[in-house]
Order: structure tokens, then C-alpha cells, then sequence
């Protein structure tokens, strides 16, 4: 579970931008946007989404991590 809060201060295009970058990061992590951190708590909690050993072996994380990841603006 991944909470990108003050999303009324982005713009459309770059919420979605980084949304793509969160996601590259961890394909299976639900991420939710909110505004003065306003999340339905049933959104988050005892949601049973988290596995550490998963969240170990996504790529995306470990390419960040090693410094391999190819910015978009490279791209």
C-alpha cells in the first residue's frame, strides 16, 4: 500500500509520472492518492497486501537500490 498524499498541489501529468515511477518500484503495491491525508480507513488497514519476502524480490526496488535505474528523461 503506497499513499501519495497532497495530490491537489501536482498536476495531472506529473501525479500520473509518478505513479509510473512507484509502480516500477512495486508492481503489486495498491497505490491510493489522497489530500490532507484523507483515506478511507477500510482503504488501509487489515487490507492482509504486505509480504516482506515479495517486497524483497521486487526488481524494480533492487535497481533502484543499485543505482540502475534509467530515469524516464533518458528514456
Amino acid at each position: 500500500m503506497i499513499i501519495l498524499n497532497k495530490a491537489d498541489l501536482v498536476a495531472e501529468e506529473d501525479m500520473a509520472q509518478l505513479k509510473q515511477i512507484v509502480s516500477r518500484l512495486n508492481s503489486v503495491a495498491k497505490i491510493i492518492t489522497s489530500t490532507r491525508s484523507n483515506v478511507p480507513l477500510t482503504e488501509i488497514l487489515n487490507t492482509g497486501l504486505f509480504s516482506y519476502e515479495r517486497a524483497e524480490k521486487a526488481p524494480g526496488w533492487l535497481k533502484e537500490m543499485r543505482g540502475e535505474h534509467l530515469p524516464e528523461t533518458e528514456e
